[in-house]
């Protein structure tokens, strides 16, 4: 308490002061106590962040949907609230398509069971009631359903009346604006809904999993599959699971906290030879010491790469990671890519493919793809890679070798040039020789 001696001057003025710093006191004391109560405890469900500032603020756009509101964070938002009746007509849809016909009651009482788990799956108190929520939840997972079913199948014909697949752009955005990492749903909702609706017209079960690879199959690669035993948190985790997917005990790791500390240019001119790597798994790059080959991985780049690549890398940002993967590919281009000429001599060797037409905006892209992201060396997957790579570097004979193959071993011709003039040094030198001893 702020004053527990009372003392008197004989009027009682100063136990009334008293008297009022000490129910002052008790005040806040309750008022703190109250706010402590009310705060509700971290649930471990927690998987669908808001992106934090200090990646926003260096591309804003890529972070933010253009379409579509999934999820409660951009709910309400007026540039998206043109895609709400059509949420409602999707919903009408979804309701038809699966024979069981289950009732809109029957949706509503599982989601109504969910829901308490699902709030739990945001970092932010969301503040909307029951009913709120489970509508919310109902025609989002009912859009995603139909519309990954439209993108994938022809079981629904009427597609070519959907105003969504009647433009060349509209379905292209919607896919861009479900991997944002402030636009997702719990993943277990749409299972939930989609093992409620049964099988499909033809006896099948609806695969959320297939139906996903399907849609994003350009992203993917073929004999690419997930591993059963995961469950994705939601759809972007999805995603980040199948590049995570590839072979990465291949490598082995030191943690020796290593990054490549020379351009593909600078590499190339010490006589390391870029190569398409037989995989085609983002993950699968490789450098073998013996002969001095960097495999990696083609990778396009178009409009929908920095979206991509800087909401997974939000997402591992957002985890507790022993090994960050997608960061650790992006570190690893960053340090390969400086200039317009390092993006040329990729794509020469088919290691990338430029759809955005401009080298000097593809770096520009991965020079600042990693900016203020967080992420100690120690923990970077290429660490083994980058070692030997630099090591290959300070061998001069490497560097050597590729000045002559490159300068004067380039051609056939250059080849006879060159083997010609090496053969009449040999004979000059003999000819000094043999005239110095007689």
């Amino acid at each position: 308490m702020a004053e527990t001696e009372i003392v008197s001057d004989g009027n009682n003025k100063r136990d009334d002061v008293s008297i009022q710093i000490e129910d002052a006191g008790d005040m806040l004391a309750s008022s703190i106590g109250n706010k402590l109560e009310s705060i509700a405890p971290l649930a471990s469900e927690r998987c669908i962040y808001r992106i934090p500032q200090l990646l926003r603020r260096v591309n804003e756009a890529t972070y933010t949907p253009r379409v579509i509101s999934i999820g409660p964070y951009h709910r309400g938002k007026e540039s998206l609230q043109a895609m709400e009746e059509h949420k409602w007509r999707y919903l009408r849809i979804f309701l038809n398509h699966f024979p069981n016909k289950k009732s809109i009651q029957d949706y509503i009482k599982a989601l109504r069971e969910l829901h308490e788990r699902a709030r739990q799956c945001y970092i932010e108190t969301i503040q909307l009631s029951v009913d709120e929520f489970v509508e919310m939840m109902l025609l989002d997972s009912c859009f995603i359903i139909v519309f990954l079913l439209r993108v994938t199948s022809d079981d629904l014909k009427d597609s070519n009346n959907d105003p969504i697949f009647h433009t060349m752009w509209m379905s292209q955005v919607i896919q861009l604006d479900m991997v944002l990492l402030e636009n997702q749903l719990p993943f277990f909702v749409l299972e939930r809904l989609l093992q409620l609706a049964g099988p499909d017209s033809k006896g099948h079960e609806t695969d959320i999993r297939g139906l996903m690879k399907s849609t994003f199959m350009n992203v993917f690669m073929e004999n690419h599959t997930i591993d059963p035993d995961i469950v994705p948190k939601h759809f972007l985790d999805f995603l980040l699971h199948f590049f995570m997917s590839s072979s990465l005990n291949n490598l082995p790791q030191d943690n020796a906290g290593c990054i490549v500390t020379h351009s593909a240019t600078e590499l190339h001119q010490a006589g390391v030879k870029f190569v398409v790597g037989r995989s085609s798994l983002l993950m699968d790059v490789r450098f073998s010491k013996s002969n001095g080959i960097l495999e990696i991985p083609t990778l396009n780049i178009d409009d929908r790469t920095e979206i991509l690549f800087r909401n997974l890398i939000a997402w591992e940002q957002c985890q507790d990671l022993p090994i960050p993967y997608i960061i650790s590919y992006a570190f690893l281009m960053d340090c390969l890519i400086n200039t317009p000429e390092d993006v040329s001599l990729l794509i020469k060797y088919g290691v990338i493919k430029n759809w955005l037409g401009d080298n000097k905006e593809t770096s520009l892209l991965f020079n600042k793809l990693c900016k203020d992201v967080c992420m100690g060396r120690s923990n970077m997957y290429f660490s083994s890679l980058c070692k030997d790579l630099n090591a290959y570097r300070k061998i001069s004979c490497h560097e050597w070798q590729a000045t002559l193959r490159r300068d004067y071993c380039n051609t056939p011709w250059r080849i006879i040039s060159f083997i010609a003039a090496v053969i009449l040094l040999i004979l000059s030198l003999l000819q000094t020789i043999f005239t110095i001893h007689h």
